[in-house]
């Protein structure tokens, strides 16, 4: 079976053309996007070299639903982070100065 386009790896000269593209989108050059694919790279072996159980993580929805399934417990509702970020200010005691609204 053959792969479908976006999974098949693009010649030298495809993905040359490709990074090209893209750093002109995000007005850096070509260089410059490779040492960020370098730096990203680097932080997800960093965060995959801690085991999961040791690994900081909150309940904030933004980061927790929305991937996966379409289910009732993984969508997010209307106004949830909003409610997230409200409570967790409350908790710190007014917040850090910052406006989420």
């Amino acid at each position: 079976m053959t792969d479908q386009p976006w999974q098949q790896s693009a010649s030298p000269e495809e993905q040359r053309t490709i990074d090209e593209k893209i750093a002109a989108r995000m007005g850096i050059t070509v260089e410059q996007l490779h040492e960020l694919d370098r730096q990203v790279a680097a932080d997800v072996r960093a965060r995959d070299a801690v085991p999961a159980d040791e690994r900081v993580t909150d309940s904030n929805p933004k980061f927790t639903k929305g991937f996966g399934p379409d289910t009732s417990e993984n969508t997010i509702r209307p106004g949830e982070i909003r409610e997230y970020y409200r409570k967790s200010d409350a908790d710190d005691g007014g917040g850090a100065g910052t406006d989420r609204t």
